[in-house]
């Protein structure tokens, strides 16, 4: 089956929104309605494809900065991503500089 993304360029989230989609696309998610981006919908599955967002994201903010610059509420507002995912964020800059051999100060 082909998937479709579909992305509204004037939105000012697009390029979180845009990783998201690819998200469900990774995950392997299947609906039988399209699936629509929403900054506030919290059901497991829109929450897996903000996770896989992030991942997406993540080495686009950290290669640009040591361990000790990075920041969540920073990868947020760059990415526009909805603020309640700051926890994943947090979680997910940690794992990505742990495993590239980069500790956390």
């Amino acid at each position: 089956q082909i998937k479709k993304i579909m992305v509204n360029a004037n939105n000012h989230d697009y390029i979180f929104q845009f990783a998201h989609e690819m998200g469900h696309i990774l995950n392997d998610d299947s609906s039988l309605a399209p699936l629509c981006f929403s900054a506030n919908n919290r059901s497991k599955l829109e929450v897996a494809a903000n996770r896989t967002a992030i991942k997406i994201l993540i080495p686009f903010y950290c290669d640009s900065r040591e361990p000790y610059m990075a920041r969540s509420t920073e990868f947020i507002n760059i990415f526009n991503a909805p603020s309640w995912l700051n926890y994943i964020v947090c979680e997910e800059i940690s794992k990505y500089y742990t495993i590239s051999g980069n500790a956390l100060i």
